[in-house]
C-alpha cells in the first residue's frame, strides 16, 4: 500500500510539471497589461519581451518564454519569477533581497533549477545582462551549468542549432524530419538574431563575450556585499550591520521547535531561516506543509506580505 501511494506521488511529481509547461508554451500570456510583478513595477525591458512573444510565438526567445506565475517549493521566497525554460521545472528570477532592491531594473537574476543542489545559482546582474547571455548562449537553460571555461560554453552551444540526423538508437531518421528541424532551427536562429539586434539598439544592451569570467566576477562582488549568509550562496544584502547571526538545525521539522527559534531570533536571523527553508524543506503538499503555512504566518508578522503571497503561490 506504501509503495503504490510513493509511486503516484512520484509519477504525479513528473507529469505535473510537464504538462504546465506543456499548458503554458502553448498558452498567450494573460497578465501582460499587469503593470506590477511581485509588488514591482514592471521593467520596460520585459514588456518590450511580452511583446516580442505576441508577435512572433512563445519559445521565439532564447531557451525561454516569459512566465509570472510558476513557482517550486524551492524558489527563494524573495524573489519575482519572469520566466520558465519548459525543461525540469527551470526558471528564473528577480532576486529582491527581501524588499532591500527598490527597482527590478537594478535586480540580480538567478536561475533556479530544483533537480540541482543548489537550487539558485546568480546569473547576472540585471536583466539587461541576463538577455545579453541568453542571446550569446543561444539557449538560457545553458546556464544552470558552471562553465569554467568560454570554450567549455561554447561547445554546448555551437550544438543548439545543429541537426540530429540519428536517433537515440543510432537509426537515421527520415530525410524529411531532418529537414523540417533544419528549417525550423533556421528560422530560429535568424529571428533571433533580428530580436537580438533590436532590443540591443533600443535598451543599449552591451555584449558580455566571456560570460563564465562575467558570473564568476558578479559573484565574487556580491560576496563582498552580502551581510547574511545562506546556505545557497547567493546571500541577502541588507542595511543591517554585521553581526553574529545564528544558524538553525535544519534537520528539525518539529514546528513547535522552528516558532520558538523565530520568536526569539533576530530579523536578520529570520531572513536568513526564510532564504535557508527553500532549501532545506520541501514547502509543499504531501510534505512539510506545517511548515510552509507556519512561514506565511511569520512573513506577515515581520511585513513581508509579498514574499509570504510568494511561499503561498509556490
Amino acid at each position: 500500500m506504501f509503495m503504490d501511494i510513493f509511486v503516484v506521488v512520484v509519477v504525479l511529481g513528473i507529469l505535473i510539471p510537464y504538462f504546465y509547461f506543456y499548458f503554458k508554451q502553448n498558452t498567450p500570456l494573460k497578465n501582460n497589461k499587469i503593470e506590477t510583478i511581485g509588488g514591482y513595477k514592471k521593467p520596460e525591458l520585459l514588456k518590450e519581451l511580452e511583446n516580442i512573444e505576441k508577435k512572433y510565438e512563445r519559445g521565439i526567445l532564447p531557451g525561454f518564454w516569459i512566465d509570472y506565475d510558476y513557482r517550486d517549493s524551492s524558489t527563494p521566497i524573495d524573489s519575482v519569477a519572469f520566466a520558465i525554460t519548459g525543461g525540469d521545472a527551470i526558471h528564473f528570477c528577480f532576486l529582491t533581497d527581501f524588499g532591500n532592491v527598490k527597482d527590478l531594473n537594478d535586480a540580480p537574476i538567478i536561475v533556479v533549477s530544483p533537480g540541482d543542489t543548489p537550487s539558485s545559482k546568480l546569473i547576472a546582474n540585471n536583466l539587461e545582462d541576463f538577455l545579453s547571455i541568453a542571446f550569446t548562449v543561444g539557449d538560457a537553460e545553458c546556464l544552470i551549468h558552471d562553465y569554467k571555461s568560454h570554450n567549455d560554453l561554447k561547445i554546448d552551444s555551437d550544438q543548439l542549432y545543429a541537426v540530429d540526423t540519428h536517433n537515440s538508437s543510432g537509426n537515421a531518421r527520415a530525410p524529411e524530419r531532418v529537414e523540417a528541424d533544419r528549417k525550423r532551427l533556421n528560422y530560429l536562429k535568424n529571428i533571433r538574431s533580428i530580436i537580438e539586434e533590436q532590443l540591443t539598439k533600443k535598451f543599449k544592451i552591451e555584449q558580455i563575450k566571456d560570460i563564465p569570467q562575467y558570473i564568476n566576477i558578479i559573484r565574487e562582488e556580491r560576496a563582498s556585499l552580502i551581510n547574511i549568509k545562506t546556505s545557497d550562496n547567493i546571500g541577502i544584502i541588507s542595511d543591517f550591520p554585521e553581526q553574529e547571526i545564528k544558524s538553525f538545525n535544519y534537520k528539525t521539522t518539529e514546528t513547535e521547535q522552528i516558532k520558538k527559534f523565530l520568536k526569539n531570533s533576530t530579523l536578520p536571523e529570520r531572513l536568513k531561516f526564510y532564504r535557508d527553508s527553500t532549501d532545506h524543506y520541501i514547502l509543499a503538499e504531501c510534505y512539510d506543509m506545517n511548515i510552509k503555512n507556519l512561514l506565511i504566518e511569520e512573513l506577515i508578522k515581520d511585513g513581508f506580505t509579498e514574499e509570504s503571497n510568494n511561499l503561498l503561490n509556490s
